[in-house]
């Protein structure tokens, strides 16, 4: 809680725009929030409408952090291990998903019905949920302090932030999925995996975009 404090100091000590650090912070916890039962209704918003939701998140975060970085950009930032672990680490869990994702829409047998809720799979589906749920908390940790260190202007920290979110994000849309996912219907795996491929990418994109310096 310490650490957390002297961090927030920091950011008003540093940060000329703290609205935007602000949206940026929204950006990243408004999912997580949607999981607890007072903002249930924000679940069902983004249930309702993840497809549109989730990418216009991901797309105003990228912008607002490009926005700040050209204008406090020092210069003088490295790579250091402590941000390469954390990229490896949130890289390894987006990788993680993709496999649950792959064993659902790509495998031949019938087995991922038993983790579908709408199919009654709630005792299985539910454990996959909470395990998923305690992973976005683990990476919204991560996500708020790439951010809080990324404020005096370095590109790797919120590097961290965009990749941080992108995980975030991605996860939602697999519980959306897992909750919601009508599997009768005619070519249902393409729409989905087009959804998730374009997710995956743009925020790849994004993170790429503050690790190399043009």
């Amino acid at each position: 809680m310490k650490y957390t404090l002297s961090q927030f100091h920091k950011l008003r000590a540093h940060d000329k725009y703290p609205i935007l650090s602000l949206i940026l912070a929204v950006c990243l916890l408004l999912p997580i929030l949607s999981f607890l039962p007072p903002f249930y209704p924000l679940w069902v918003t983004i249930t309702l409408s993840f497809d549109q939701i989730i990418p216009a998140l991901l797309i105003i975060s990228i912008f607002l952090s490009s926005f700040f970085l050209k204008r406090h950009e020092t210069g003088k930032e490295s790579l250091s291990p402590k941000i390469l672990f954390l990229l490896a680490l949130l890289s390894i869990g987006m990788a993680g998903i993709w496999w649950i994702i792959c064993q659902v829409l790509i495998s031949p047998s019938n087995w991922y019905l038993n983790i579908f809720e709408v199919y009654g799979g709630a005792k299985a589906g539910g454990l996959l949920r909470g395990i998923l749920k305690c992973i976005c908390l683990a990476v919204a940790v991560i996500g708020i302090n790439g951010l809080l260190k990324s404020r005096p202007g370095n590109r790797y920290w919120q590097a961290v932030y965009v990749l941080s979110l992108t995980v975030i994000l991605f996860i939602v849309s697999v519980l959306v999925f897992l909750t919601t996912a009508d599997t009768s219907a005619a070519g249902w795996q393409q729409s989905y995996l087009r959804y998730f491929i374009t997710i995956s990418i743009m925020g790849l994109v994004g993170t790429g975009v503050f690790l190399v310096r043009f």
